[in-house]
Parts: structure tokens; sequence; C-alpha cells
């Protein structure tokens, strides 16, 4: 075997593959030969994509800590052989039981540049890759290595397990292998791109506008109408849409405390200069989550404490801010229809959570309705009458 995978900065690149004639899957020995199929190279290019940063606006590129390289067959979706790519504290790598350590696969400082393959399908036409699966029922090792189908392996369910940490960023990617020239061995070439399953909110700001309100406290962010669970496939059950009410706020401080932010006691969130609150010079307040295939738009329920002002609020007085989408910062229609949003981006909010009294409500995230206003005019009443002398 030859190394020729290389790291640089964030970006994977070049993960060459020599594939051959054989018949193999995920539990097949490298061993089994079938006949009929010249034996073939393939280089595989990986490029990163955007991930997030914790506390600060997002830079950088997602780090692949470890996942799956399946081979994928052109007619039936059927998946030929799949290898483990273990994390550098994980199991050492052992090409006979299709577990290559990521040290191995790529490592700058020992100048190691990947694997080449041998003894792989030559019926193969794909390389599907799935980096940072946490591990949790559906998703243990035994059971994605169970599976035989592409199509199968895109409905399992991802769990959405952390926000902190780059690494914890599922992300996958597919590409298609095409002729790249050779002598002797038929060499072919694929070039993956990885991207993240999350796309992020960046709030870097919440304001008060206008004259109504001197002071405030914000006691919570909290991210609704996201999913708990994401399949590959991006087409998630209804059921897992969580949408936040305040019976369900509780359950902000235990089970989804990765979907808000929580002020503690009495104390509000973050840090106040005027009217003007900030998670911390230079910080945001960031929240990943998954946005599925048809690009549902989450939504950011604001809430709102210890208003002082013109208004007629008591002061402890509980008011929400309700945030139902986001539009490009460019649209200026008035009414407008919240964007569809896209996996692997970042949607920064800038300094555009500006509110006045007109914005808050007591009632949280109110359900979105369609109006229908029927308007008539009432014929004349015509009543008869005489004078009164």
């Amino acid at each position: 075997m030859r190394n020729f995978i290389k790291k640089k900065g964030f970006c994977v690149a070049c993960l060459m593959l020599a594939l051959s004639l054989m018949l193999v899957n995920c539990t097949s020995s490298v061993d089994d030969v079938s006949s009929g199929v010249s034996p073939q190279t393939v280089a595989i290019r990986i490029v990163g994509s955007p991930s997030r940063a914790v506390g600060s606006p997002l830079t950088g590129t997602a780090q692949f800590k470890s996942g799956y390289l399946f081979f994928v067959t052109k007619q039936t979706n059927m998946l030929k052989q799949c290898y483990r790519i273990t994390p550098t504290d994980g199991a050492s790598t052992s090409l006979k039981d299709f577990v290559i350590n990521i040290n191995d696969f790529w490592s700058e400082a020992s100048g190691s540049s990947g694997y080449t393959f041998e003894n792989i399908p030559g019926d193969v036409d794909r390389i599907y890759m799935i980096g940072n699966v946490p591990e949790n029922g559906s998703t243990e090792e035994s059971a994605i290595r169970a599976i035989k189908s592409l199509d199968e392996l895109q409905k399992v369910a991802i769990p959405f397990t952390a926000q902190e940490d780059n690494s914890a960023v599922t992300m996958d990617g597919i590409g298609n292998i095409t002729d790249a020239g050779g002598r002797g061995i038929i060499k072919k070439e694929a070039s993956i791109q990885l991207v993240p399953f999350a796309s992020r909110i960046e709030i870097p700001s919440i304001t008060v506008k206008g004259t109504g309100i001197t002071s405030y406290k914000v006691a919570g962010i909290y991210i609704s109408h996201f999913y708990k669970n994401m399949a590959l496939n991006e087409k998630p059950s209804e059921d897992e849409l969580y949408k936040y009410t305040t019976a369900k706020e509780l359950e902000y401080t235990s089970t989804y405390k990765m979907m808000a932010d929580v002020a503690s006691g009495d104390t509000g969130l973050g840090e106040q200069s005027g009217l003007k609150t900030t998670p911390g010079s230079g910080k945001v307040w960031g929240y990943q989550f998954m946005p599925g295939k048809s690009g549902e738009s989450v939504r950011i329920v604001i809430k709102i404490t210890d208003i002082q002002g013109d208004g007629s609020y008591e002061y402890g007085e509980v008011q929400y801010i309700s945030i139902r989408g986001f539009v490009d910062s460019s649209n200026d229609d008035p009414n407008p229809t919240p964007m569809s949003l896209s996996r692997g981006k970042v949607y920064n909010l800038g300094e555009t959570i500006v509110f006045d009294e007109v914005d808050m409500t007591p009632v949280p995230n109110p359900d979105d309705i369609n109006l229908t206003i029927k308007v008539s005019v009432k014929d004349w009443e015509v009543v008869n009458v005489k004078p009164v002398m």
C-alpha cells in the first residue's frame, strides 16, 4: 500500500484508490474474486465545507474526524464494500477488518498521504462517504456495516448531539467515478465534497429601538421548529419536528438545552450597553440545526423580562419576540415569505434583531394562519316614521 492523501489547513485533498476486479461487501473477505471486469485505479478527492465555531462567527471548514467509506455499484445502488475510518485514538488499521485509522488515512506530521486499496470491485461507479456519525442505536457501527444498499443507508436517522465541537458535525458526500487515463491498469477518479448536515444561525445582538422601552433583560433565546433527527436522505418525519411552547420551556434546560440559551436566576443573558444586548465582544449566539431537503425555516423565540418604559408593562412581566423565518438582507418586501434554508450555510442576523413594543407579545411562537377577509355592504334599511309635534 502506498499513501497519497494530504490534509492542508482544514481541507482534505486527494485520496487515491486502486480498484481492481473483486466482488466484496462490508462483511466479505478481500480474497473473493469475480471475472469480467478489468482492474482499475480510482483517485478520490475530498473537499471540505463550512462548519461552526463556538462563541465566535464561523470561520474555517468542518473537521473530518471519523466515518465510513462506501463503494456503490451502478445498477442496484448496492454497497459492495465499506471501510470504517477510525479516529486518532480508535482501532488500528486492519484492511482485513475493513478498518483504517485516520492517522494512516492522512497525517501531516508523518508525511502520510492516504491509502491505495487493492481487490476492490470493478463494477463500482460511485464513492459515498459519511463523516462524524454519532453512535446511537441505528447509527452504531454494527448497524451501519449491516446495511447493503445506498437507499437503505440513506434512510438512517442521524441524531443531533452537540453544538460545541466541529468533530460532531455529521457530513456526507458522493462522487461519480470517471476515466482518468492510464496504461495497463485502468485509471479512474472521483471528486467528493463533504457537506455538513447542519445549518447555523448566528445572533450577534438584540437591540431596542424607539423610546417606549428604557430597560429590559433577555431571559432566553429558544430555537423552534427544528428536527430532532434527520435521515441521510434529508426527508425527515413530521414526528421529529419540535416546536417551542411555554409548556415545553423546561425541556430547553434539559433535553434540548443545545437549542437554547437561558439566563440563570434574575440575571439576563449577555452584556448590555444602553439598549443593546450582545453575547460579548466579537461573539455570537450560534445554533446548528438540520433544515431538511425542502429547506424548512426554523424559528427563534426571544423571552424578554423586566421591561421598563412608557408602555403599560409591569416590572417583571414576560413578553416574547417571535422570529418566523429569514429573508435575504437585500429583501425590502414589507410582508415577505421566509426563505428556504440549506445545509452547510451560516445565516448571520447581524444587527437585524431590532425590536420595539409592537414586536412583543405575551403569546410566544403563534402558528401562522391564512386569513381570508370577506366584505359586504349592508343595504339601506328603510324605516317608516311620522313626525312628533
